[in-house]
């Protein structure tokens, strides 16, 4: 008759077994193979591993948009660049989006000397759509004659979490040339004669 070998594990000598007939007259070891099934980690760990895959994927995501849509970023500022002591000089900044995405968080600071400077400082938060432009306004104050640089304006922006966020700066600062202020000499020559009368 057909037997079948097996290893014992206390001696290591071989043991002769029978087999037995299986279906279809096969015969088959008395002995089962031990089946090994892949360890499925718990529930928990699969919500886990997805919040974490959402998390890169924004931050991914979001890192991306902000670096495409400051491309089509374009900053502009008009103002009258002389200016005599005591005058005040308004300033527009243009903000324009030039990109098709938009710009859901901006935020812009200009760099002024304090001899012109505006009490508040000029930042602002702004929120731009494709193709949108937006105006920001403020008043320089000559206080002091002399030549001062106004700007660079600054420009930074973030993903939709705050986690990562790019800037850029317009190099072209503008120039207020502050002159002292005329006085008639009219003025000059009666005030001699009145003191000297």
């Amino acid at each position: 008759p057909d037997h079948a070998e097996q290893r014992s594990g206390q001696g290591g000598a071989a043991v002769l077994k029978p087999l037995q007939p299986g279906p279809a007259g096969r015969l088959r070891p008395a002995c089962r193979v031990p089946e090994f099934a892949p360890e499925v980690p718990p529930a928990g760990d699969h919500a886990v591993l997805r919040v974490v895959y959402l998390l890169v994927g924004a931050l991914l995501l979001g890192r991306l948009w902000s670096r495409r849509a400051l491309r089509g970023l374009r900053l502009q500022r008009n103002f009258t660049p002389r200016a005599f002591c005591g005058e005040e000089v308004p300033v527009q900044l243009q903000v324009s989006n030039h990109s098709l995405l938009p710009l859901l968080w901006l935020h812009i600071h200009e760099s002024l000397p304090v001899e012109v400077a505006p009490p508040q400082a000029v930042r602002q938060v702004l929120s731009l759509g494709p193709r949108a432009q937006a105006n920001v306004d403020y008043v320089l104050r000559a206080r002091k004659r002399g030549c001062y640089p106004i700007g660079p304006l600054q420009a930074s922006t973030s993903d939709l979490l705050g986690l990562s966020g790019d800037g850029r700066s317009d190099s072209q600062a503008g120039l207020l040339t502050v002159y002292p202020r005329i006085v008639q000499l009219t003025r000059l020559v009666d005030g001699r004669r009145r003191v000297t009368g």
